[in-house]
């Protein structure tokens, strides 16, 4: 049986950027927006992620590696180590390692990826 993974969205990044990547990704991608988590705690939204199983969330917040670091995976991380950028901009310049990266937390143990 096929393990059907899901990538949330951290409050940060936008909903048009879920669009973008369900589309390109072809998996399903949820905003902060879409899961009604955008004004929740990190840790409410980790452990309604750690329930949930195969859950990756894209963040540019510290505080879900420290989650993952402290209580363990699931959820996985990928940790976006950028300023503000336009949404489009953001896929083109970072599109490609968060597709490597989505694969790798897929296929592996690793638990947290860094991004710059």
């Amino acid at each position: 049986m096929q393990l059907e993974w899901e990538i949330w969205l951290d409050n940060q990044l936008s909903s048009s950027l879920a669009k973008i990547m369900q589309s390109e990704l072809k998996m399903v991608v949820k905003s902060a927006f879409i899961l009604k988590s955008a004004k929740s705690p990190d840790k409410e939204i980790f452990d309604k992620a750690k329930k949930n199983g195969y859950i990756i969330i894209i963040t540019k917040d510290a505080d879900f590696p420290a989650l993952v670091t402290q209580y363990g995976s699931p959820p996985k991380i990928i940790k976006l180590n950028t300023g503000n950028l336009p949404t489009k901009l953001l896929w083109k310049k970072y599109g490609s390692n968060l597709k490597s990266a989505i694969k790798l937390l897929q296929k592996t143990k690793t638990e947290i990826i860094f991004i710059e």
